[in-house]
């Protein structure tokens, strides 16, 4: 399971936008395991919306 690799730690907050922005970053994420997905999706939402 892979997610947040993309990105170095200065880009969500140098690049942050609202939830919804027609502008916004997007994150990779893979894996075989639906539920760590998942959960990595959640974490992201989480995130973004705390910033918000």
């Amino acid at each position: 399971m892979k997610a947040f690799n993309n990105i170095n730690y200065r880009c969500p907050k140098a690049r942050s936008r609202p939830v919804g922005a027609n502008d916004h970053i997007t994150l990779s994420l893979a894996g075989h395991d639906t539920v760590a997905k998942k959960h990595a999706t959640e974490i992201s939402w989480a995130l973004a919306e705390a910033r918000h």
